[in-house]
């Protein structure tokens, strides 16, 4: 066998492993993204489902007159009873 010979096997062996090292790597690439794509998916889904529990602010205004229109109330009566008092 001569010398180039023994270059050429050599740097065939080199390509064939690097190729096979590359597409290793390329395979677990992807296989990392397609996770990384499901786990932003999942997260996507909880802001959502997080967000959607808040009070609403035109139910906290209802809640809030309400409130305070029953709080009125109360202050009107004690306001009688003071008044009835002296």
């Amino acid at each position: 066998m001569s010398a180039q010979e023994v270059v050429n096997v050599l740097m065939g062996l080199v390509s064939f492993f690097g190729g096979w090292m590359l597409k290793e790597i390329w395979g677990n690439l992807k296989a990392l993204q397609e996770v990384d794509h499901g786990l932003s998916s999942q997260l996507n889904r909880i802001e959502v489902m997080i967000a959607g529990d808040y009070v609403k602010k035109d139910e906290l205004d209802k809640s809030l007159v309400m409130i305070l229109s029953k709080l009125d109330r109360i202050e009107e009566k004690l306001d009688k009873k003071v008044d009835k008092g002296h």
